[in-house]
C-alpha cells in the first residue's frame, strides 16, 4: 500500500476533553479506483493512543461508530459496537473499501499516532 493508493480530506480538526485533551481529525476517505468513500474520525487519547472510528452506523439501529478487529481466525476485518449489557461485541464483516481504508489510516494517520502518557 502506498501514498497514491486513497485520497484523504481533511474535513474537521477539534479537540474534546476528557482526562486531557484528545485531538481528532474527521477525514473523508476516496478510493480513486472505485469512487468509494467513506468518513472516519481518527483520534489520538490519551493513554490509549491512536484510534480509527468510522462516521456513519455500521448497521441499521446504530449509532454512528464503531471498533474495527480482527478475527485471529479467519483473518476478516469486523465492526464491533459497545453495549453496557453486552460488551464489546462482532455487529458485521467490514466492506472491501472499509478494510481497505481503516489499514491505509492506520499506515498513513492524519494525525500523531503514537501514545500520550
Amino acid at each position: 500500500m502506498n501514498k497514491k493508493d486513497m485520497i484523504v480530506k481533511v474535513i474537521k480538526k477539534g479537540a474534546t476533553r476528557s482526562e486531557a485533551i484528545d485531538p481528532y481529525v474527521i477525514v473523508e476517505v476516496i478510493d480513486p479506483e472505485t469512487k468509494e468513500k467513506g468518513m472516519f474520525k481518527c483520534r489520538n487519547i490519551f493513554d490509549f493512543g491512536y484510534a480509527i472510528n468510522p462516521c456513519y452506523p455500521v448497521a441499521p439501529g446504530l449509532e454512528p461508530g464503531g471498533l474495527a478487529c480482527r478475527d485471529k481466525k479467519t483473518g476478516k476485518w469486523y465492526w464491533a459496537h459497545f453495549e453496557a449489557k453486552r460488551g464489546w461485541y462482532k455487529v458485521r464483516e467490514m466492506t472491501e473499501f472499509e478494510t481497505k481504508a481503516y489499514q491505509y489510516l492506520q499506515k498513513f494517520p492524519p494525525i500523531f499516532a503514537y501514545i500520550r502518557m
